[in-house]
């Protein structure tokens, strides 16, 4: 990806604007509000799945505390690597096959 231009933003008297200034200048894009708000749910459904994963766990396999704490502890590793690993494979496969499919960039 080609690198742009960094812009200085700076109003009617000459001044840059300030931190509140520029949060409402990005607050107007409607695609970068979206953003925060499925960043949100996906939060919101993460930190539900890792509090309450144990005791389903506990309950519904039968298994003791230690291991469906370490069963969550996996299952928080894969939830932080697993998209970084999974995106840098698919960038790989791509590379290696330009035949893959690919519905976003070429």
């Amino acid at each position: 990806m080609r690198d742009y231009r960094t812009v200085r933003h700076v109003n009617d008297q000459g001044n840059e604007h300030g931190f509140v200034a520029s949060v409402s200048m990005l607050l107007k894009i409607p695609t970068l509000r979206w953003l925060y708000v499925g960043f949100g749910v996906r939060s919101f459904v993460n930190y539900a799945l890792l509090s309450w994963l144990a005791a389903y766990f506990m309950r519904s396999q039968g298994i003791a505390e230690d291991q469906a704490g370490m069963a969550v502890g996996a299952t928080a590793l894969m939830s932080i690597f697993g998209p970084a690993i999974g995106g840098d494979a698919r960038d790989r496969w791509h590379k290696s096959n330009r035949e893959a499919a690919c519905c976003c960039w070429p």
